[in-house]
C-alpha cells in the first residue's frame, strides 16, 4: 500500500483511540501512531520513509529483504518491550501505528508473514496505487475526517 493509505488508516485508529478519551496527550499519541505506520517500510529505499533515510533502508534491505522482520509482528512486539519501561503510552501508541501498517498491508495482494520466518502468507485483493486502493484511501479519509470533527 502507499504511505498515505497507511497514513489515512493508522489515523483512523489513532482518532478511535482519542475519541475514547483515556488520554491526556492525544496530539503527541497521534503524532507517534502516524509515525510508526510508516516504520515498517523502512526496508524498502523506494518507500517514503526509505527515501529520507535511504543509506540506512539500502542497508537493512541488503541484510533482511522487504517484507521479512519488519513486515512481522516481531518487530512491533520488540518496539513495545523497548519503549514500555519509559512510557506504556508511547509503546502502545508506536505498536498500533506499526500494526495498523501490517493490517492494511494484509489487503495487499503481495502481502506479508506476518510470523516471519515461519511461512504463514496473508494476502488480499489490493495492487498497490490501484483502483481500489484510491478507493479505500478516500473512504478513509472520510471517516478520519468525521472523526476530526468530533474530536474537535
Amino acid at each position: 500500500m502507499q504511505f498515505r493509505t497507511h497514513l489515512a488508516f493508522s489515523l483512523l485508529v489513532a482518532l478511535v483511540i482519542v475519541n475514547l478519551e483515556i488520554l491526556k496527550s492525544s496530539i503527541t499519541f497521534i503524532v507517534i501512531v502516524l509515525f510508526f505506520s510508516l516504520l515498517p517500510d523502512i526496508d524498502t529505499p523506494e518507500s517514503f520513509l526509505g527515501r529520507m533515510t535511504r543509506p540506512f533502508s539500502n542497508l537493512i534491505r541488503a541484510f533482511v529483504g522487504h517484507r521479512t522482520f519488519f513486515h512481522s509482528v516481531w518487530a512491533p512486539a520488540a518496539i513495545f518491550i523497548l519503549i514500555a519501561p519509559f512510557s506504556i503510552i508511547f509503546a502502545l501508541a508506536a505498536s498500533l501505528g506499526y500494526l495498523s501498517h501490517l493490517l492494511i498491508d494484509m489487503m495487499n495482494e503481495k502481502g506479508l508473514r506476518p510470523l516471519w520466518p515461519l511461512n504463514f502468507h496473508i494476502s488480499g485483493p489490493f495492487a498497490t496505487g490501484g483502483f481500489f486502493e484510491l478507493i479505500l484511501f478516500f473512504v478513509l479519509i472520510g471517516i478520519d475526517s468525521l472523526l476530526i470533527i468530533k474530536f474537535l
